[in-house]
Order: C-alpha cells, then structure tokens, then sequence
C-alpha cells in the first residue's frame, strides 16, 4: 500500500527456478507506490523481480556503513545476483 516505511529491507538466497521467481510489488493506489525511505540490500537472490516502488536510501550490505558510488551512497545494493528485473520503480540516489 502507498505510504512510507522506514527501516531498511535485506533479502538473502532466493530464486532459482524460473517458475518461481522472488517478486517484491508495491501495491498502486492513485498512481502512487510505496516509499521504502531505507533502501534495500539483495545477496545471493537469482530471478528477482522489484516492481511498483518508491525507493530512498542510504543501504548498507549489514556493516551499517552505506555503499557509495562517488559522490552519493546508493539506494539499491546487489551482490552476486543474476537475472533481475527492475519494473516501474523511481530509484532516488542517497544524498548524505
């Protein structure tokens, strides 16, 4: 649902198969997705789809220090994932 949610969300191994893809969508109410304002960190996750969000950062792969690239943190980290799909997202780099 549309709205703003604070704390940062960390998805680990999923998705292999693909009739079973990992699917994270925000539901749609008048054009407006939800605001995840922590960003997300994705490790190990294959055949992942992120579809109908709002995402803000900074993330952090769990150290607590964000990851940057020069010169603003990210709001969407991913490490060794294959086959990902970003649909209908507005991705805002993190200004510290």
């Amino acid at each position: 649902m549309p709205g703003s949610y604070d704390g940062k969300i960390y998805l680990f191994r999923g998705g292999s198969s693909k009739a079973l893809p990992v699917t994270i969508q925000g539901a749609t109410v008048n054009n407006q997705r939800p605001v995840f304002l922590d960003g997300f960190w994705v490790s190990g996750v294959h055949l992942l789809i992120l579809e109908n969000m709002d995402i803000r950062g900074p993330v952090d792969d769990l150290s607590g220090v964000a990851i940057t690239m020069v010169p603003n943190p990210l709001s969407v980290g991913f490490k060794s994932c294959g086959n990902i799909t970003l649909r209908n997202n507005y991705i805002h780099d993190a200004p510290l």
